[in-house]
């Protein structure tokens, strides 16, 4: 997943990366055998967009990106306990 997540960051296309351009990549980084490799690839592909790592872009997959951080929800304000009551007028 390290070596997928690292390629991704550095290929920096819009698109997101294909599974072939994966499959080049791993090949020429690591000494896995081609039947093997993209059984591989395909596998780690498919176990990041579950976990939510990666998502599908068109025909490619990018990193999704981390979210900026959490906010919390303003409460809602009472309306109802606000509003002044009517002055009675004799």
């Amino acid at each position: 997943m390290k070596m997928v997540t690292k390629f991704i960051a550095a290929n920096g296309t819009q698109m997101g990366a294909s599974t072939q351009a994966f499959c080049k990549y791993v090949a020429a980084h690591s000494k896995l055998s081609a039947g093997f490799l993209n059984f591989v690839v395909r596998r780690v592909i498919a176990a990041g967009v579950k976990n939510g790592m990666l998502t599908k872009s068109g025909s490619g997959f990018k990193l999704k990106k981390a979210a900026k951080g959490t906010r919390r929800a303003r409460k809602a304000s009472k309306q109802g306990a606000r509003r002044r009551k009517a002055s009675k007028l004799p």
